[in-house]
Order: C-alpha cells, then sequence, then structure tokens
C-alpha cells in the first residue's frame, strides 16, 4: 500500500491532533466551503489495527450540499516519539467528489478488516492527498491552528 509522504503526514496529523475528545471537527478556509474532519471507525489491516478518517468539503450554497472533494484515509499510528513520522502511516482509501462525478475506492473492508486493495488507484490517491493536502494548508485551513 502507499502511504502519505513526511510532510503530508504532518498536516494530516495537525489536522486529526484538534479532534481530541470530538469524532468530528469543521475547520473553515480564508475563503470558500468548510473543511469536516471525522474520525471513523476501527479497521484491521495487515499490519494491525488503525482509525479511518474522512476529510470532506461540502458545499452548502445549492439547494442540496454537495460533497465538493471528500478522501477517507487508513491510520496506523506505530510511533514510539511524537516525532517518528515514518511510523505514523497514513493511507488513502477513497476518493469521492459530487462535483466531478468521482466515487473511488482503492481499499476494500469487509467487517471490519481490509480484505483488498487496488494499487494503481491507490498511487492515484496517494498523489492526489499528498497534493490536496498541501492545499488545504496553503487555503488556510489549518490558519490560527
Amino acid at each position: 500500500m502507499y502511504k502519505l509522504n513526511i510532510p503530508s503526514t504532518i498536516l494530516f496529523f495537525k489536522f486529526i491532533s484538534r479532534l481530541e475528545q470530538n469524532h468530528v471537527i469543521t475547520f473553515q478556509a480564508y475563503s470558500g466551503s468548510p473543511l469536516f474532519v471525522e474520525k471513523l471507525e476501527v479497521v484491521s489491516g495487515g499490519n494491525g489495527k488503525g482509525n479511518l478518517y474522512s476529510f470532506s468539503i461540502m458545499d452548502f450554497e445549492t439547494k442540496i450540499p454537495t460533497k465538493v472533494s471528500e478522501m477517507i484515509f487508513f491510520v496506523l499510528d506505530k510511533r514510539v516519539l511524537p516525532t517518528d513520522w515514518a511510523l505514523l502511516e497514513i493511507f488513502p482509501r477513497s476518493h469521492k467528489s459530487d462535483k466531478d462525478d468521482i466515487d473511488e475506492e482503492s481499499m476494500t473492508i469487509e467487517k471490519g478488516v481490509i480484505t483488498a486493495f487496488k494499487s494503481k488507484m491507490q498511487k492515484a490517491h496517494r498523489n492526489h492527498a499528498n497534493q490536496w493536502l498541501k492545499d488545504l494548508k496553503e487555503q488556510g485551513y489549518l490558519k490560527n491552528k
């Protein structure tokens, strides 16, 4: 499986660390739609148990709210020290966009267990996520955080 690069891993952690005891948190950029970060379920993968997280940008300007973009990630945290970023493994699971008519799952999860993944698609999801997280930071979603 393809995991996020270290800079994206650090950005991802900055978002999820704001969850604290909450399951959902909202971030607002300098302008535009809000970003929702949600802790989902615990699942098992080949290297242990981890959490699923959803990052989604919603557009509420239409009568029916639409997902501008959503990515779901599988996160394995094997760190001993908080700065052991290489041991915080974040794997994109899916990418959805109502706007662009995208609905792709690169990881199959059945009954809480990852049973398969599509290597080529998962690599594309990883590449997209690395850029997307950088873009989210540049758009101001982590301001004052």
